[in-house]
């Protein structure tokens, strides 16, 4: 009975082998709105970004066009933000909270990390996939970044990152030497919650996906963009707040070039393998800066646990698990947002006052 077991399950690992291998790559078809949900996005608000906000675009070592965007230069700022947002985010999300920071006296400035947002996107064949050959490119894009456009900031730099954003803006400070004063982590993506799926199971099928040379196709349940919802008044896990929660859709109908669909095993693999080397107490002492970690009471996209041994072995860290918050705090209700901005203030209050010469946007 054993043996008939064993061999049965020997059977289906090769039947699913060989369906993984042959399955063909799917055909790039954008997901297309109906009608009603097309309406309700053309009466969406979508808060304007701060006042004198450009856009411009930085060449990187190997010429991948990365978006960036800057505020006015205030003579007398506070600090400068620099804020990255999660991942499929994108800057434009976020103008309601980089025009409340301006209007509290910060420089505020934003990347969109390759691959996503208004940067340049790593597969032409379907420019909605993710893709990277190892989390280092992010932090190496972020650390030449800070040194080209940023090196003239005499206000203390903050990095403010969300999630996969979190995630880079820490490895970025661990591994490179940067001005770089202080973070301010939310939901800082370092052990993804892989649901039903044992975490070695996923890894496990990352690791196949290598063997295979399919590490371009989408995990197990993920594709193209398609909306969460199709009313947009609902709730969702996220987020308790739909006014912000669904900027993001918003702005993929209106500009389907900006569209990111989910995790491919390439990028969830590595994001898994990045993980597991920045909760190790060699990266975190590698972190010299103050760091605040803001994680999510109701998260169902990372593990907070990892999140918390990490800010334990920095000496100069302090988590704050937000109560009744989803993932996407940055765009929770208006109680949780504050205590964002409150989180923010306190942080800059530790690095002390500076004036601040920030390089004006081209």
């Amino acid at each position: 009975m054993i043996k008939k077991i064993i061999k049965g399950v020997v059977w289906a690992l090769v039947i699913g082998l060989v369906v993984f291998i042959l399955w063909p790559p799917e055909k790039y078809e954008p997901y297309q709105v109906t009608p009603e949900y097309q309406a309700q996005i053309d009466a969406f608000y979508i808060p304007p970004m701060p006042n004198g906000w450009k856009y411009e675009k930085y060449v990187t070592r190997d010429f991948v066009k990365i978006r960036i965007g800057k505020g006015p230069v205030n003579p007398n700022a506070k600090a400068t933000l620099i804020l990255m947002p999660g991942f499929t985010g994108l800057l434009d999300q976020y103008g309601e909270q980089l025009s409340h920071w301006q209007s509290k006296g910060f420089n505020v400035a934003g990347i969109d990390i390759r691959g996503q947002g208004g940067s340049d996107r790593p597969l032409k064949f379907n420019p909605e996939k993710s893709w990277v050959n190892d989390f280092s490119v992010y932090a190496e894009d972020i650390a030449e970044i800070l040194d080209a456009e940023f090196s003239d900031t005499n206000a203390p730099i903050v990095m403010i990152g969300q999630s996969f954003g979190a995630h880079v803006a820490y490895r970025t400070v661990a591994a490179h030497d940067t001005d770089v004063a202080g973070l301010l982590l939310t939901v800082p993506a370092f052990r993804p919650n892989t649901g039903e799926t044992p975490y070695g199971a996923a890894k496990f099928l990352y690791r196949l996906s290598q063997l295979t040379g399919k590490t371009d196709r989408y995990a197990p349940g993920a594709s193209n963009w398609r909306p969460d919802v199709q009313d947009l008044t609902q709730k969702i896990p996220c987020s308790s707040e739909p006014k912000r929660i669904y900027l993001r859709d918003a702005m993929y109908v209106k500009d389907p070039s900006l569209r990111m669909g989910s995790a491919t095993y390439q990028w969830f693999g590595q994001l898994m393998l990045s993980g597991e080397k920045m909760i190790t107490p060699e990266w975190s002492s590698k972190i010299d800066v103050p760091v605040t970690m803001l994680l999510a009471e109701n998260d169902t996209i990372v593990i907070n646990d990892p999140a918390i041994e990490v800010c334990n072995d920095i000496g100069s860290c302090e988590y704050k698990i937000i109560e009744a918050s989803g993932h996407c705090v940055l765009q929770e209700n208006d109680q949780i947002l504050q205590q964002v901005y409150d989180s923010v203030d306190q942080l800059v209050a530790k690095l002390g006052s500076s004036t601040a010469v920030l390089p004006a946007a081209q």
